[in-house]
């Protein structure tokens, strides 16, 4: 079964929402705090379709299909990479979307920086570890 393309008033529509990360006819592509915040809701006992709603989607104008692939998404990309990687390292961005949701921009390179930070404490501890051992 296809997915509906979206019409331009729904792509409109779509792009007003922070947790997009940009929308085009086929595809719409969410930020990594969607992400999170579907994870956190779906793991909690809520329907896919209730966290839509809850973040501010209409789950009908998505379509059943996006729908029902959106916890799969999320899941095939926690297990690939053990973490929900920031939208700007997942998603090949259409040149026709790059300016469709700057708010959303901003909030993955802040995310994506939080996960920077908090690679670098991990070296950095695993190199005292390391350190300690040769001290031994």
């Amino acid at each position: 079964m296809a997915t509906k393309p979206f019409s331009e008033e729904e792509i409109e529509l779509l792009k007003r929402n922070p947790y997009t990360f940009y929308v085009t006819a086929k595809k719409i592509a969410f930020t990594s705090q969607f992400k999170e915040e579907f994870k956190k809701l779906y793991e909690g006992g809520a329907s896919a379709r209730k966290c839509l709603k809850k973040l501010g989607y209409d789950p009908d104008m998505l379509g059943n299909g996006r729908v029902n692939s959106i916890w799969e998404g999320i899941k095939r990309e926690i297990a690939k990479n053990g973490y929900i990687r920031p939208s700007d390292t997942t998603h090949p961005i259409p040149q026709s979307a790059v300016s469709n949701n700057p708010m959303a921009v901003i909030k993955d390179l802040e995310h994506r920086v939080r996960l920077l930070e908090a690679q670098a404490l991990f070296k950095k501890k695993l190199m005292e570890l390391e350190n300690s051992k040769r001290k031994e």
